[in-house]
């Protein structure tokens, strides 16, 4: 009996020991071609990324209050009903004109301007100015992307004045730009969870550097992204709140 015990426990010991090699075989053949055809190719020509810059502090303070009104009572009306459709609070004894107020209308007008923020800006050794970006208005506020020179650079500087002075109170005590490195075609707003906070009297620097590709092909084009992103997003809305996002 033990004789055949042990026969049983040395072709178990065996079969073990066989399916494991086995197993270690494949797994060694197949990792070496994964890491093979995971990075035997660069990306050529890697166009440098899109920059977007978006104060932290959505509307002036000094542009809602409209301190140079005549009207006592419309002093600091903008600034309230702003608040309170930002924080999502329902605005009490507002005027009936003011009840339909566009929130996009007071933040397109209200934001901080580019011009008055940029102190310089350098492509390399060649100047830009605030007329080389566009500007988008966003939930967070204006946002403003560099559309300058389109040939490759190596180093783009801004230095510029959150204008902290001009907040709204209250705040959560941050000061300064939320800055985006992205492509053309990726909705701002889907960037803003990867966004880099860049803080007054700080010298912020990113470096971006090529990655290697790790498909031979993309699934689907950057625009088409764009748009499937942009359509998860509408659904999600619509799901918990009934409402569209601006296609603006």
């Amino acid at each position: 009996f033990r004789v055949i015990l042990l026969v049983i426990c040395f072709s178990i010991a065996t079969l073990t020991t066989y399916r494991v090699h086995l197993w270690l075989s494949h797994y060694t053949r197949l990792a070496s071609k994964m890491m093979i055809s995971a990075y035997d190719e660069q990306q050529p020509d890697l166009p440098f990324p899109l920059v977007t810059v978006c104060n932290i502090n959505p509307a002036r303070g000094s542009e809602l209050y409209n301190a140079r009104s005549v009207n006592p009572v419309a002093r600091g009306l903008d600034y309230e009903l702003f608040s309170d459709a930002y924080q999502g609070r329902l605005s009490e004894n507002a005027p009936e004109n003011k009840l339909h107020t566009s929130v996009y209308r007071m933040l397109d007008q209200a934001s901080h301007q580019l011009k008055d923020m940029l102190k310089s800006c350098t492509v390399d050794q060649n100047r830009c100015y605030s007329v080389n970006f566009t500007k988008s208005i966003l939930p967070p506020g204006a946002c403003y992307t560099f559309n300058g020179l389109t040939t490759d650079f190596d180093e783009f500087q801004l230095t510029l004045d959150p204008q902290s002075f001009d907040y709204l109170i209250p705040n959560q005590g941050f000061v300064g730009f939320r800055v985006l490195l992205h492509t053309r075609g990726d909705p701002l707003w889907a960037m803003m969870p990867s966004a880099v906070y860049a803080g007054p009297t700080f010298h912020t620097m990113l470096r971006v550097v090529g990655l290697k590709k790790i498909y031979k092909q993309q699934c689907v084009t950057q625009r088409q992204w764009a748009r499937c992103i942009h359509q998860c997003m509408q659904d999600m809305l619509h799901k918990r709140c009934q409402c569209h996002l601006s296609g603006k």
